[in-house]
């Protein structure tokens, strides 16, 4: 039996349907910056193409989101005997089953059915090691986005989320829980460094763009926000800095699209000034949508929120077969594609995603996840907690 430790925490036990909401604008904001050929030019076609370019934020959300979630978990579960266990059993039903089918359907069908050049898919195949080790990320970052060209390249965060999930539940158990929020500040801190790093280095941006320890600080927010809202006192205090933080992070932000014209998540600037300006309003969001009536909490934003991790797997197959089987994603020239143009490929991307998503939640999803029946949690009121969950797997 684990020794009973200090628990200065209290554990909120309602669900909260802004996390749902939270979740729906990220997988929104992603799918939205992944359909190509965004408006540019004429002024609204500018503002239009700039707020889609801004989508890959959507990833920096989902990241908050899970550090927030995966932490109250853990805090609430850190007592149990069967910590361990029972996290990466109900982590593994979650998250493998779709993934799984996802790389299989990649892989070996869809080629055959002549949704993919085969070519894709024997390069996939030939490298599919660092998919099921859920090791892409690094994969990418050693040999560039070429080594993953055709593939499904968006999995990289799903690595990063899976890289996170081996260190941080022995974090959470041997820390003492009051320096849990401390060691939160610590990592925001240091991935800064490891930015810093490098950049000085030399190395391709890609590399702060994808790894965990250049990445780490948005898990860390979340994380600290889970310390925050289960301690009255520290949750003052966030809540007091809260409008400062939010206001100098959006400055930040302003200034540097003001300097730069863009926001280009590869450009040095951006990743050691906007990256954590990103993470501190992308927790200034989460920690709103824990508030009651949160607006949120919209029923459309929800409805996309639970089937979320669907959405985001199986996405970018779908802009990819109807990019190579429709002349709807065809590419742009001159100013780009007109507003209707644009709206009419997003909406038709996104209800197709849906469909998919959905099929997958009912057929893969839900049969599976009956199964966390037989791993549940010592205390039965986490599983109705607002914490039961992970960011963008679900």
């Amino acid at each position: 039996m684990i020794e009973q430790r200090e628990q200065p925490f209290a554990r909120p036990v309602a669900h909260i349907p802004g996390l749902d909401g939270i979740r729906g604008i990220a997988i929104l904001a992603i799918i939205v910056f992944h359909v190509p050929n965004a408006p540019h030019g004429r002024f609204l076609n500018s503002i239009v193409g700039h707020a889609a370019n801004l989508g890959w934020m959507g990833v920096d959300l989902f990241f908050v989101l899970s550090g927030f979630l995966i932490t109250g978990i853990l805090i609430d579960t850190r007592s149990s005997e069967g910590y361990f266990r029972t996290f990466y059993a109900r982590r593994a039903l979650r998250i493998l089953p779709v993934y799984v089918v996802f790389l299989c359907f990649w892989m070996w069908i869809a080629p055959l059915v002549g949704a993919l050049p085969a070519e894709t898919a024997q390069r996939l195949r030939d490298s599919q090691g660092w998919y099921w080790s859920f090791l892409i990320n690094v994969m990418i970052a050693v040999r560039g986005w070429t080594a993953a060209a055709g593939g499904p390249t968006h999995l990289w965060s799903l690595a990063v989320e899976e890289q996170f999930y081996l260190i941080w539940p022995v974090i959470v158990l041997l820390a003492a829980p009051r320096s849990l929020p401390w060691i939160a500040v610590g990592c925001i801190v240091l991935a800064e460094l490891c930015r810093l790093a490098i950049v000085i280095w030399g190395a391709d941006p890609r590399v702060n763009y994808l790894l965990l320890p250049t990445r780490m600080d948005t898990l860390a927010v979340g994380a600290f926000l889970a310390c925050a809202v289960r301690s009255p006192q520290l949750l003052r205090g966030v809540i007091r800095w809260r409008m400062r933080i939010t206001c100098i992070a959006i400055l930040v932000l302003l200034l540097i699209w003001m300097y730069a014209h863009a926001l280009d998540y590869q450009r040095s600037l951006v990743q050691l000034v906007a990256y954590p300006a990103i993470a501190l309003l992308s927790g200034a969001l989460v920690l709103a949508a824990t508030q009651p009536s949160s607006f949120l909490a919209t029923r459309t934003l929800r409805f996309f929120g639970r089937y979320s991790y669907g959405m985001y797997v199986w996405h970018w197959l779908i802009v990819v077969v109807l990019a190579r089987k429709t002349a709807l994603l065809e590419a742009s020239v001159g100013l780009g594609w007109s507003l209707e143009r644009y709206a009419l490929a997003v909406s038709i991307v996104i209800a197709a995603t849906t469909a998919v998503a959905l099929a997958s939640w009912y057929l893969i999803e839900q049969p599976i996840l009956r199964l966390k029946r037989y791993a549940p949690y010592a205390d039965p009121g986490i599983e109705r907690s607002a914490f039961s969950g992970i960011g963008v797997s679900g």
